[in-house]
């Protein structure tokens, strides 16, 4: 009877032992739990911060030293991914971007050169080309296209540049684009974006030298505020228009101590559904580092006013990285609370109603806020302009009648053409000179020996020679050419250009 008491109270003793063990567990497991909820990156004073979004899964990709984050945008909160052991440098030497076509992370050389990516769940980095670390164009603006990285700008070995570079899955090296007309000035862009649907990218501004040379002491640095197009169907650049910032300029994060870098295909934002884009500037004035949001509206081409965004809230947030959710209509802001003295510091992520913003800048450039007689003003305007320019180019017409000459014509009356450009009538005058059929390339270098690109080259010999020979037949009334060109005997892919003897006299 007491043995089994006995047996009885030692088997109740040790039920309740595991239940309290069970319980002190749990409770253990929830805290763990809930501390990995609330766990959220650092940045580390002075270092790099990148950051790209997947529109599709409305989630946030995150870089700083000790790993890559992920931010759920619906549900609002962080999830550690996996640190960046695997990589052979530090993420200063990186650019970074989410490649939404493939859905890979990846990185590449600052400078372009070496290409890495890894899945978004695990990280595990890959080393894909078989390039090397150009050095080529540091602060260039990437972005991708059907899966494909491009490179725009930089700088590197003492020179600025203005080429458009993409790296080739195929040969798993950086090429050079193709592009058939002039192109902006060498520059380290400012910012940038690619619009997918209509296969264009716009590039804004930027770090460059006067006169280009980057190598000369003297030069003076200056920043550029024009705004470029790109288009992919064409394969030509167009400078849209240059923006008057009255008193701001691009606001830079990196002006900041308590940032070392961040990836430019965050610096700005663009809103696809109101085809506008936004470029964050600041004041000039040092003492004062407010974020405004300058608005373009890329299909009319109008810029308006800087706006004011709730981006200063209660925590003065430092915006660093500017993104948009399509999904959730809203900008998403990744920023740092703007204290003072730490090492470290916190990594936030601000959300603005698409809406509210889209209010301010009707509100700001309405139409209606202009007085009746200016809209009456310009309207008149515009017709005196029109009655004026059928007027000029009609009497252009009848001058244009009035100076036909027949051919065979002297050079020297060729010449004094007052319809042909200095240009055209310098190539006139270089071909008639010598006489001969001559290779395009001497033409170019005759008139274009400045210019670097083959391809502007190219392009400007063929208008300048399309332009004269379109003037002459007008002027003489015939259906022939100026200027021919026939295949070289010697090698049947080039062309030679000469004069059409017929036309000339003398």
């Amino acid at each position: 009877m007491n043995l089994f008491m006995n047996n009885g109270l030692k088997y109740y003793l040790i039920r309740i032992s595991l239940l309290l063990f069970l319980s002190f567990l749990q409770f253990h497991v929830a805290e763990a739990q809930k501390n990995v909820h609330e766990i959220s990156p650092v940045l580390n004073e002075g270092s790099s911060i990148y950051a790209d979004i997947d529109t599709t899964n409305q989630r946030l990709f995150l870089v700083v030293e000790r790993g890559v984050w992920q931010y759920d945008l619906k549900r609002e909160a962080w999830e550690f991914i996996d640190s960046l052991g695997a990589l052979s440098e530090s993420i200063d030497e990186y650019e970074f971007g989410y490649n939404p076509q493939k859905k890979k992370l990846q990185f590449w050389s600052r400078g372009v050169g070496k290409v890495y990516e890894t899945g978004v769940d695990t990280i595990d980095f890959k080393r894909i080309d078989h390039s090397h670390d150009h050095k080529n164009q540091y602060g260039h603006f990437p972005f991708f296209r059907d899966g494909r990285l491009y490179a725009f700008g930089g700088y590197g070995y003492w020179e600025w540049h203005n080429i458009l570079t993409f790296y080739n899955d195929d040969t798993r090296e950086w090429s050079i684009q193709n592009i058939n007309s002039r192109t902006p000035q060498k520059r380290v862009p400012f910012s940038g974006v690619y619009i997918a649907k209509k296969d264009e990218v716009f590039i804004f501004g930027g770090n460059a030298t006067e006169h280009q040379h980057p190598d000369d002491q003297t030069a003076s640095r200056i920043d550029l505020n024009d705004i470029w197009k790109f288009s992919f169907r064409n394969l030509e650049w167009r400078k849209i228009l240059t923006l008057d910032l009255s008193g701001d300029e691009f606001f830079k994060p990196l002006e900041l101590a308590k940032v070392g870098r961040n990836n430019a295909s965050s610096s700005s934002f663009y809103i696809p559904e109101k085809s506008m884009w936004f470029l964050p500037v600041s004041p000039k004035n040092k003492a004062d580092r407010r974020c405004l949001l300058k608005p373009i509206n890329l299909e009319s081409m109008v810029s308006y006013p800087a706006v004011q965004a709730p981006i200063n809230n209660s925590d003065q947030i430092i915006p660093i990285n500017l993104l948009y959710d399509p999904k959730g209509k809203s900008v998403v802001v990744v920023g740092i609370p703007n204290l003072s003295n730490r090492e470290e510091y916190p990594v936030k992520v601000v959300k603005i109603s698409r809406d509210s913003l889209m209010a301010n800048i009707n509100h700001e450039s309405s139409f209606s806020s202009f007085p009746i007689y200016y809209i009456l003003f310009g309207g008149a305007s515009i017709i005196l302009i029109i009655v004026g320019y059928i007027f000029i180019k009609r009497s252009s017409d009848t001058t244009n009648k009035e100076e036909q000459i027949n051919p065979p014509v002297s050079k020297e009356k060729l010449l004094s053409l007052s319809s042909l450009k200095d240009e055209e009538k310098k190539l006139i005058e270089f071909i008639l000179q010598e006489n001969s059929l001559m290779e395009a390339q001497a033409l170019e270098e005759y008139l274009w020996e400045d210019i670097e690109s083959f391809d502007y080259r190219r392009r400007l010999r063929n208008d300048t020679i399309k332009s004269i020979n379109n003037k002459i037949r007008k002027k003489l009334a015939i259906d022939q050419k100026l200027i021919i060109r026939k295949k070289d005997p010697n090698d049947n892919r080039r062309y030679l250009y000469g004069i059409n003897e017929d036309l000339i006299s003398g």
